[in-house]
């Protein structure tokens, strides 16, 4: 009995032990998983400026630089978006309707993801936008790894012209009463 009594005593010191030395050992070895924060985001159009009513073509990129795979979660379907925002109002997106799901996208090791989108310079209610500054937005429904670029849009030389030459004749017309 005597032995068993030091085995038992012993047991929980031994146990005390055992999981020390196998927590530090599997904490050694934990490496934190890679999240959507060690993906590479860009979003590049195909110009900078613009003629009012020519077609604007945005490339959303992303990367994984990483030699293992990536995953990121996903709130909605589609769970990638292009926004256009004038100021800190969004006048037009690629996708207006959604289905809410929760979901993955996978990137293997080096794998890019290329996300092609046009603008046709119209607003939500299909109407043409005017000429000004206008951000362009990478979104990722779910990650919130957004990213943007601006472009501008300028007057058709058609426009600049009319609006001088009615701009002038308006100066001429008052001149003359």
């Amino acid at each position: 009995m005597s032995v068993l009594r030091r085995v038992s005593t012993l047991l929980p010191l031994v146990t005390v032990l055992l999981c020390g030395l196998l927590t530090s050992d599997l904490a050694a070895d934990l490496v934190p998983l890679p999240t959507g924060d060690d993906l590479e985001y860009s979003i590049e159009t195909d110009k900078t400026v613009y003629q009012l009513g020519e077609t604007v073509h945005a490339t959303y990129t992303i990367t994984n630089p990483l030699e293992v795979p990536v995953s990121i979660e996903l709130s909605q379907e589609p769970g990638f978006n292009l926004w256009v925002m004038q100021g800190n109002t969004e006048i037009w997106a690629a996708y207006r309707v959604f289905a809410q799901v929760i979901g993955s996208q996978g990137f293997a090791p080096g794998e890019i993801l290329e996300l092609n989108y046009t603008w046709d310079m119209t607003d939500y209610d299909d109407n043409l936008v005017l000429w000004g500054e206008y951000e362009l937005v990478g979104v990722i429904y779910g990650e919130g790894h957004n990213v943007s670029t601006n472009i501008t849009i300028i007057p058709e030389p058609a426009t600049v012209i009319l609006l001088v030459f009615g701009g002038l004749s308006i100066l001429r017309s008052n001149r003359r009463n």
